[in-house]
């Protein structure tokens, strides 16, 4: 397998991994029927720069460069609920 190959495959894992965080925040969103002022902020400014960055940039090791200072936004916001998550695990 070419190394391109496997970089390819890590950033794909990266991606899912992102979506995944994203698709949890929406759940507790939706759960807790609103979305706090801060909540809102932190996604206005994340997704539109992820969006951006991928769809303006053709080098995929430049994306994940510049995607890097979000992701940092973007887990540290769903940190409280990944949390809730594998405490929900363990008490069941």
């Amino acid at each position: 397998m070419e190394w391109s190959g496997v970089a390819e495959g890590l950033m794909m894992a990266e991606s899912l991994d992102v979506l995944v965080v994203i698709l949890i925040i929406a759940y507790f969103t939706i759960k807790e029927r609103g979305m706090s002022r801060e909540s809102f902020w932190v996604l206005l400014f994340i997704l539109p720069v992820i969006i951006l960055i991928g769809l303006t940039t053709p080098i995929f090791g430049a994306i994940m460069r510049y995607r890097a200072p979000c992701l940092v936004f973007l887990y540290i916001y769903s940190a409280p609920y990944i949390r809730q998550l594998i405490i929900r695990g363990q008490s069941e």
